[in-house]
């Protein structure tokens, strides 16, 4: 799906290292656009942001996550495989 990824990580505090990670990659990507001129892309994430949210322009990431756990090896294995064979 072209709307959204997955990520396997490891984190003591998954929500505040998600912020870091929507939050830098947010503005690279808008950093991006600005410097190679695609208004239309711009815009669209200027029309999706949502309206409380006064202290950006633009809203690149989705609010929220929904971590899930891979308590195990053999799940965590299971887990990349089926991305894998999924996507391909």
């Amino acid at each position: 799906m072209e709307t959204h990824f997955h990520l396997v990580v490891t984190f003591t505090n998954i929500s505040s290292e998600m912020r870091k990670i929507k939050s830098y990659t947010a503005r690279s990507i808008v950093d991006y656009l600005e410097v190679n001129g695609t208004k239309f892309f711009l815009e669209q994430l200027k029309f999706y942001k949502k309206k409380h949210k006064n202290d950006q322009i633009y809203q690149v990431w989705q609010e929220g996550l929904h971590p899930k756990l891979i308590p195990d090896e053999k799940m965590l294995i299971g887990t990349i495989d089926f991305q894998i064979i999924t996507r391909f």
